[in-house]
């Protein structure tokens, strides 16, 4: 049985060993080499914390929804403004065929087919009798030449510069030719009659077209078909600058996600 006075003297041992090693300068240095060990490790490993760069965040996903949405109204605005196109060019074409079955267009495209077929006739009269004149056989036969040396060229697959230069030469030749059968109609009075007359109907019917489309803008059911047709088209090029400004937006995303890797 252990008495308190052994107790009392076990402790009064213990510590006067402490202080003896305390006292030691072998013990002493140890312990100061471990103090110094271990503040190097906290150092170490403070400095490692501090160095460590947290983790990046992970970039954040790119917003199509403005790209999708735009096209969804681009879409939606080319096929309103295909059905207003298609709208307007049966109202028009209904219209035209009203005008081409009037009475007085009828009667200036007869008179134009007419005056055009007398022309013809009056003048192949007179190229006819132009065909034995001499002047106008060479200016024939040159052109003649002219036009079979092109063919020949660009059968031996010759030079670009050498079949374009005899292709001016040959279209010098038809010029002469085609001045000297408007000479000869000209100075025939018959001929040239007939030719005034084919003009003047020609303009005519020229006329009359024109004024049935300068009349489309006034008809009320044309004119607002053509509205739509407008408005359809405002539409479109409002989506075409949305869908522009959202693609920018997300390439811009996409840069701004790249340079945070």
């Amino acid at each position: 049985m252990t008495t308190p006075a052994f107790k009392l003297s076990v402790f009064a041992l213990a510590a006067g060993l402490s202080v003896l090693f305390a006292a030691s300068p072998a013990f002493a240095a140890g312990k100061k080499k471990y103090d110094s060990n271990n503040n190097t490790n906290n150092n170490n490993t403070n400095n490692a914390n501090k160095n460590q760069k947290p983790a990046n965040n992970p970039p954040a996903p790119i917003d199509m929804s403005g790209v999708q949405s735009a096209q969804t109204d681009l879409n939606a605005g080319r096929e309103e403004l295909k059905k207003a196109e298609q709208v307007w060019a049966e109202i028009a074409r209904k219209l035209q065929t009203t005008f081409e079955a009037s009475s007085l267009f009828k009667t200036a495209v007869d008179e134009q087919h007419t005056a055009q077929v007398a022309s013809d006739a009056a003048s192949k009269t007179v190229l006819v009798r132009l065909s034995s004149d001499a002047n106008y056989t060479t200016a024939q036969a040159d052109k003649k030449a002219a036009d079979d040396q092109v063919t020949k060229l660009r059968t031996d697959a010759a030079a670009a510069d050498a079949v374009s230069a005899a292709s001016a030469e040959s279209l010098k030749k038809a010029t002469i030719v085609s001045q000297l059968q408007m000479q000869a109609i000209a100075a025939d009075g018959p001929a040239s009659e007939a030719k005034a007359k084919a003009l003047a109907a020609a303009q005519r019917l020229t006329e009359m077209r024109k004024q049935f489309t300068d009349s489309l803008k006034d008809n009320p059911e044309c004119a607002d078909a053509k509205k739509g047709v407008d408005d359809a088209k405002a539409k479109v090029a409002t989506a075409e600058t949305a869908l522009a400004e959202a693609q920018k937006n997300v390439a811009q995303q996409r840069r701004a996600a790249a340079a945070a890797r």
